[in-house]
């Protein structure tokens, strides 16, 4: 990687303002985040590095795809503050590496190109701040002749550093106070280095040096926009005749989707029996199985449609004259695979209405909702004769946007208060609630102690569990409260306010 001045230049940017913006950037995410736990200070962390890139990137400013990421990573950094849950977290650091690629590169378009940009400009940051630092280094007055000066010196102080050596050696009167004089000047420049704190400075050099720092030539993304009309390619010379090696494709293609469809029908048919009307779990002989075995495999079926659709409408296909009939059968592949999808979910309500919520069950659903939108747009790729570059950015798109609102919903508070509230058919698991969500859904497991005790578990939970698991979700709230409101969240406020009011005793005097 290569940054010269006119890298630089080219932005109207002054290498010592650069050096001077991040270090203050890496003081600033010391400060927030150091001794904290997440909470406002992600806030504010977001505030800092997209007003940097708004200041130093004008890309950001003209690009769309670079403001809507903004706004989702902002968005994600609030519902870290208002719903604390690990989903906004990954989903704030996924956005603003996303955005990042975006701010810095108005040509990408898609965001995979975005989010690999984004971790190009992270890792690279501490590379990018040295080469600065040298180029600042540059414009001061009289530095290249101390440059100049320091090589010239370099063969001298060899020779004697080597004759230093041999002296020390050969008389040890010499080598006794030579190391005494050694001693005393590394003493006046010996200190602890704290790597904790070095640690929080270099991560904020990082970050911010990702945004505000220009990247070398040679590892900037120069694509150019995507096409999203499909263009018929034609041969290169007349003697080629294609027709012929086409039509032996169409009629491949077709044959292959009249037993795919046929194949599917089938199955669905037999969905639509015994899953969407008469549908018996005292039939099944192990629903967990039934259940998790079926949908993983039948998830891997809808991928596999789909990319038998890519192969078969990837090129001249698109325009072959008598294609007609073989779109038709496509789009009834595609109508029976959001049938196949609506099974899928069914089969996964089902579970839930016998055993209750998991962060599985729901990433399920949400990963459906997003597969029938990739068949919509497979639909409209087909029909419309869309390029997979236009497939690939409307889904970029959705998916994104589908994460950003998931961050949206407390789902510990909404899991445990579904599980705890509804009358579910078979037993629920007590152990999940306890020991896998998060301490958020403390106040709903204390106003549903006796719940916890009379339902139905599986694995079965005592107690002394039950209680003792209570106690150590207390504890770490009450442990909290010694952090600052930097770290401040609604969830956490919530439960502090429930141990204030209801277990003040439990809260040790200060």
């Amino acid at each position: 990687m290569r940054m010269t001045h006119d890298t630089l230049a080219r932005e109207n940017q002054s290498p010592s303002l650069l050096l001077l913006v991040v270090a203050l950037g890496a003081v600033a995410y010391t400060l927030l985040f150091r001794g904290e736990a997440t909470g406002v200070n992600l806030s504010l962390l977001a505030l800092l590095l997209l007003g940097g890139g708004w200041f130093f990137l004008p890309a950001m400013r003209r690009s769309r795809p670079a403001q809507a990421s903004a706004a989702g990573t902002l968005l994600a950094a609030v519902m870290v503050v208002y719903n604390d849950s690990s989903l906004a977290r990954w989903a704030f650091i996924l956005s603003w590496l996303t955005w990042l690629g975006f701010a810095h590169h108005e040509r990408a378009w898609n965001h995979l190109i975005a989010l690999t940009q984004g971790l190009i400009h992270f890792f690279f940051s501490p590379l990018k701040a040295l080469q600065t630092f040298r180029l600042a280094l540059g414009r001061l007055p009289g530095m290249r002749r101390l440059g100049y000066r320091l090589r010239l010196a370099i063969i001298p102080l060899a020779i004697v550093a080597l004759f230093f050596v041999v002296y020390v050696a050969a008389n040890a009167d010499f080598a006794r106070l030579s190391a005494r004089f050694v001693d005393r000047v590394v003493a006046l420049f010996s200190f602890e280095l704290d790597w904790e704190l070095a640690g929080y400075l270099i991560f904020g050099t990082m970050l911010f040096g990702a945004v505000v720092l220009p990247l070398g030539q040679s590892l900037e993304w120069t694509g150019s926009p995507f096409a999203e009309q499909l263009e018929r390619r034609r041969p290169q010379s007349p003697r080629h005749f294609p027709l012929a090696g086409l039509r032996e494709e169409y009629q491949i293609a077709l044959w292959t989707l009249a037993g795919l469809n046929l194949l599917l029908l089938c199955v669905n048919l037999v969905d639509v029996r015994h899953v969407w009307f008469a549908f018996d779990p005292e039939q099944v002989p192990n629903l967990k199985q039934y259940v998790h075995a079926g949908t993983g495999l039948l998830i891997v079926a809808l991928l596999m449609a789909m990319a038998v659709l890519l192969w078969i409408f990837r090129g001249n296909l698109n325009f072959y004259p008598d294609g007609g009939l073989l779109r038709k059968m496509a789009y009834f592949w595609v109508a029976q695979n959001a049938v196949l999808a609506l099974s899928t979910g069914l089969r996964t309500l089902r579970y839930i209405h016998w055993h209750g919520l998991a962060y599985k069950r729901l990433a399920v659903l949400v990963f459906l909702a997003l597969v029938l939108f990739g068949l919509w747009s497979f639909y409209r790729k087909i029909r419309l004769r869309k390029t997979v570059a236009w497939l690939m950015h409307r889904n970029g798109w959705a998916f994104y946007w589908v994460v950003i609102a998931c961050t949206l919903i407390n789902w510990d508070v909404w899991i445990t208060q579904y599980n705890l509230t509804t009358r579910t058919r078979g037993p629920i698991d007590v152990a999940f609630l306890l020991h896998t969500v998060s301490d958020k859904n403390y106040h709903v497991l204390r106003q549903h102690e006796a719940r916890l005790a009379e339902v139905a578990a599986w694995p079965e939970v005592t107690p002394d569990e039950i209680a003792t698991a209570l106690d150590k979700k207390r504890q770490r709230i009450i442990d909290r409260a010694r952090h600052s409101w930097l770290s401040w969240n609604r969830p956490w406020w919530t439960n502090w306010t429930y141990i204030q009011r209801h277990e003040p005793e439990s809260i040790p005097l200060e």
